[in-house]
């Protein structure tokens, strides 16, 4: 049998293993063993940490993803609303200019060949109206005259000066005044037919508008112009805001503030501060919806009396815009109106049950659409021609203007 106890002579005599060896390995193992095991617990720690990490970095991983999109369009549309500050001057303010009473209106004696593209232009005569035509104060012999008051889509915007509603109004007995401009809410064509009735003698008055004029009734500044807007006065109507401000560049400057304010920072500040308006740029609602109902009502009172004290006759036309058609968004607004109306004894005509009698693609021949240069959402020259068959069917029905002359058997004409 083998003896390895005598370690007093270090020799294990059947292995031949040193005693010393044998002993340190040993100690080593059992020195070894604590540290093992926190080696293993280490291990486990950092494990656990390692998966704890990955995860958070899946689910980290889609919100980083969110926000470098949403950082990403966030710089891309203030790029481009910085490039818009910048661009060419729209055409709606080429012909027009700064009004101390009603914000701006159209350039005197303006012309310009190729105003809506090629071949399509505009003329205003001496006294800023649109077409080619003077007017002189006093109604020529033979005639009677009818004034159109309104917004852009009385104006014709993106059609030639004989292919608005307004002149498709005109025959041999009628003369028609276009007094439409760019921009204007209800308020300022208001303001604008009160200043040329003064002077203008005239028979009819056709004030038309599209839903949006309610809104800009609202505003202090549109188009990058100061604008006036009417306040209630007990039982009247005051006009605030005049003279307006000049422009002074307004409408880049306000262009800038707008690509700033589109900033998803520049919105955090604003939240943060509680800013006024914080994304209305240049303009500010003065009056609330409720003001601005008020207000259109006095209005039209009022044009109803001084039509009436004048012997002269007023039609109010809602003029519906493409998405009119499906959409019953400004019903609230006509039927406002038509309230009004038959209230103050003003005839109104709605042309918005006539457009959803038409089909989507004839509804949609009646409009400009993406490719035009300019006036997207206006009327193309079909659509000046369905409104102007329909305003004059009212007019007739309402024996506003003199009967038609029809020709006899004889080849003359009688009325």
């Amino acid at each position: 049998m083998s003896s390895c106890g005598d370690t007093l002579r270090g020799v294990c005599r059947t292995s031949g293993t040193p005693s010393s060896l044998v002993s340190r390995t040993l100690l080593a193992s059992r020195a070894a063993a604590p540290y093992s095991h926190f080696e293993a617990i280490l291990a486990e720690k950092i494990t656990r940490r390692t998966k704890i990490v990955f995860a958070l970095i899946l689910l980290s991983a889609p919100v980083a993803v969110f926000m470098a999109v949403e950082g990403g369009t966030s710089l891309v549309l203030f790029a481009r609303d910085v490039a818009t500050a910048f661009r060419a001057t729209p055409a709606e303010n080429i012909n027009t200019e700064y009004e101390p009473e009603l914000g701006w209106t159209a350039k005197r004696s303006f012309t310009s060949p190729n105003m809506y593209g090629p071949g399509i232009g505009l003329t205003t005569n001496q006294r800023g109206f649109r077409g080619k035509a003077e007017v002189a104060d006093s109604v020529p012999a033979g005639k009677v005259r009818i004034l159109c008051s309104g917004d852009s889509f009385t104006l014709g915007y993106g059609v030639a000066d004989d292919e608005t509603w307004c002149a498709l109004l005109a025959r041999p007995d009628v003369e028609t005044v276009n007094l439409g401009q760019v921009g204007y809410g209800i308020d300022q064509a208001y303001l604008a037919y009160l200043r040329e009735a003064r002077r203008l003698e005239h028979h009819v008055h056709v004030f038309a508008f599209v839903t949006d004029d309610f809104r800009r009734m609202a505003l202090d500044r549109f188009l990058g112009y100061a604008k006036p807007y009417l306040i209630l006065n007990g039982d009247s109507l005051t006009v605030a805001g005049v003279p307006t401000a000049r422009r002074d560049n307004a409408l880049r400057a306000a262009r800038l503030r707008r690509a700033v304010q589109s900033l998803r920072t520049a919105e955090l500040v604003a939240r943060v501060k509680d800013a006024e308006a914080s994304l209305t740029g240049d303009r500010i609602e003065r009056l609330s919806a409720a003001e601005v109902r008020a207000v259109t009502a006095l209005l039209v009172n009022d044009l109803a009396r001084k039509t009436a004290a004048a012997q002269r006759r007023l039609l109010l036309v809602h003029l519906p815009i493409e998405r009119d058609h499906v959409n019953d968004a400004s019903r609230d607004w006509r039927e406002y109106m038509r309230t009004i109306c038959d209230s103050a004894g003003v005839p109104f005509i709605d042309l918005t049950p006539a457009l959803r009698r038409l089909s989507y693609p004839e509804a949609q021949s009646l409009y400009l659409q993406s490719s035009a240069a300019e006036g997207m959402g206006h009327f193309t020259a079909k659509g000046n021609q369905w409104a102007a068959a329909a305003v004059a069917r009212a007019l007739d029905s309402l024996a506003m203007l003199p009967p038609r002359a029809m020709p006899t058997h004889n080849g003359s004409v009688s009325r």
